[in-house]
């Protein structure tokens, strides 16, 4: 029993590996904020982002030139950190800042555009979020649908 319960964190660890890897390649270029939803954070969401390694920096552009920058470190957290945790199935990419709150970024094609979604998953009080979800019970299929035209967390689009 010890020996699979073994192969399954490693497993799980190197499915992680591989999926921070890919992460990081798909995360290369500059992304455009598309929609900004309120959320209690201290992370003031640029109009532009770029990931440079391990640094986040939001940006605006004016006149052809990156101002207001802000750079931002976090670091990759591994989804074997959340089993157990009774959080919902985590599909994106794990990162921690250094006050403590953890998002989960995800990318989505929709529309024909690349849309890198941030996620909130932890405060930093240490506090799981979860936001509902509840387009899914509008009855009458074209207030639903209409529901479902606009994404309910904040998201970029890549350039």
């Amino acid at each position: 029993m010890k020996n699979l319960m073994l192969a399954f964190v490693m497993l799980v660890i190197v499915q992680n590996l591989h999926s921070q890897n890919v992460f990081k390649e798909d995360i290369i270029g500059v992304w455009k904020l598309k929609q900004k939803n309120d959320s209690d954070t201290f992370l003031n969401f640029g109009e532009y982002l770029r990931f440079i390694n391990n640094e986040i920096h939001f940006f605006e552009i004016e006149d052809g030139e990156e101002t207001n920058a802000t750079v931002i470190k976090f670091k990759f957290m591994d989804k074997i950190d959340f089993l157990g945790k009774d959080l919902v199935t985590i599909y994106g990419q794990l990162i921690k800042f250094p006050n403590g709150e953890v998002w989960e970024l995800k990318f989505e094609n929709v529309n024909d555009e690349t849309r890198l979604i941030w996620i909130p998953r932890q405060n930093s009080n240490g506090e799981f979020i979860m936001i509902l979800d509840e387009r899914r019970i509008i009855k009458d299929p074209e207030k639903r649908k209409k529901a479902y035209e606009r994404e309910i967390y904040t998201y970029y689009i890549k350039l």
